[in-house]
């Protein structure tokens, strides 16, 4: 199941990265015919993600990931399969 806000925040990435508005961003589209996204922007987006979001996203990942609901999907995997920051050591 897709989180509403892990789809904003991609969405919202995405039309930063991609110069458009987020509300004219669906699940359906196709981030490179739809959405205009090149080997570039491609570089960029994964920058973003891992910078905003802190997960990492490797090059073939992004390009296996054909549509918006395909990458949220990526995203909503990899953060929750992260694996949980270590105790702090005691005094």
């Amino acid at each position: 199941m897709m989180s509403e806000e892990t789809a904003t925040k991609i969405k919202e990435i995405l039309a930063h990265e991609l110069h458009l508005q987020a509300q004219n961003i669906f699940e359906s589209d196709t981030l490179v015919a739809d959405l205009g996204m090149d080997s570039l922007s491609s570089v960029e987006l994964a920058a973003r993600i891992e910078w905003e979001l802190n997960v990492e996203i490797s090059d073939s990942e992004l390009g296996a990931a054909i549509t918006v609901q395909n990458l949220i999907f990526l995203i909503e995997d990899k953060i929750a399969n992260k694996p949980a920051p270590p105790e702090p050591n005691g005094p």
